[in-house]
C-alpha cells in the first residue's frame, strides 16, 4: 500500500487489528534515506472469523495504491494426522510404562527410562505442532506492507520567447576564451624554447671570445 504518511498508516493498522480482536505479532517501522520517507511491515494476527473485514479497514485507509493478495490453506489433513501420531505415541508410552514396572532390574528398567524419555520428547513436539495447526484455523495473518508515495516530478514548459538551453552568444564567447589561453600557453612555450636554446649558445659565445683574448695576451708577451 502507497500511502502519503507512512508513519499515520502504520498507527492506525495496528489499531485496526486491536480493534478487530488481534494483535500485531511484528513489525518494522525504518527510516529511509531517499526524501526522509519511511518504508513499514506489519504482521497481524486477527480471528479468522473478523478477516474480512480487517481488510475492508485496511483498504479504507488512504492511500494511492493498493495490492492485495490472498492465499489459503487446509490443515485438516494434517491435524487428523498429527493426531493419529499423538495416539500412537501414547499408545507406546503407556506399554513401556507397564514394561517398567515389570522389570527385574535396574538395567532393564534404565533401557526402558530411555526408550520413555526419548518417546515423552516426540509427544512433546507433536502437540506442539498440534497447537500451532489450531492456531492457524482460529488466528488470520496478514502482512501488511507500506510504502511512501512517489513524488510528482514537476516540468517546466519555457515560454514563448523565453531563451531556450543552446546559448549562441554564450558558446561563442566560451570558444574566445579556449582559444585565448591556448595561445597563451603557445606563447609561453615558445619564450622558454628561446632562453633554453639561446643560453648554450651565448655561453658558447663568451668561451670562445676568454680564448681569443688570452691567446692574444700569450703573443703579446
Amino acid at each position: 500500500m502507497r500511502v502519503r504518511d507512512v508513519e499515520r498508516a502504520f498507527k492506525a493498522a495496528g489499531a485496526i487489528a486491536v480493534r478487530e480482536g488481534g494483535y500485531v505479532a511484528d513489525s518494522n517501522n525504518r527510516a529511509s534515506a531517499t526524501h526522509g520517507a519511511y518504508a513499514a511491515t506489519l504482521s497481524l494476527r486477527v480471528p479468522a472469523a473478523h478477516f474480512q473485514a480487517t481488510m475492508d479497514a485496511l483498504a479504507a485507509l488512504p492511500h494511492g495504491t493498493l495490492t492485495e493478495r490472498s492465499t489459503s490453506t487446509d490443515v485438516t489433513d494434517s491435524y487428523h494426522n498429527l493426531q493419529a501420531h499423538l495416539q500412537a505415541l501414547q499408545a507406546t508410552h503407556d506399554q513401556l510404562m507397564t514394561l517398567m514396572h515389570k522389570s527385574g532390574s535396574i538395567r532393564d528398567a534404565m533401557a526402558v527410562l530411555d526408550r520413555l524419555t526419548g518417546v515423552d520428547t516426540d509427544m512433546d513436539a507433536v502437540q506442539g505442532q498440534i497447537m500451532a495447526s489450531a492456531n492457524r484455523v482460529i488466528l488470520s495473518s496478514i502482512t501488511v506492507k507500506l510504502a511512501p508515495e512517489p513524488h510528482k516530478q514537476i516540468i517546466t514548459i519555457p515560454r514563448h520567447g523565453q531563451a531556450s538551453g543552446w546559448h549562441p552568444g554564450r558558446v561563442a564567447a566560451n570558444a574566445v576564451a579556449r582559444l585565448a589561453r591556448v595561445l597563451e600557453a603557445i606563447i609561453t612555450i615558445a619564450i622558454y624554447a628561446v632562453v633554453y636554446l639561446a643560453l648554450p649558445a651565448l655561453l658558447a659565445a663568451l668561451a670562445l671570445l676568454a680564448w681569443r683574448l688570452r691567446r692574444r695576451s700569450l703573443r703579446a708577451a
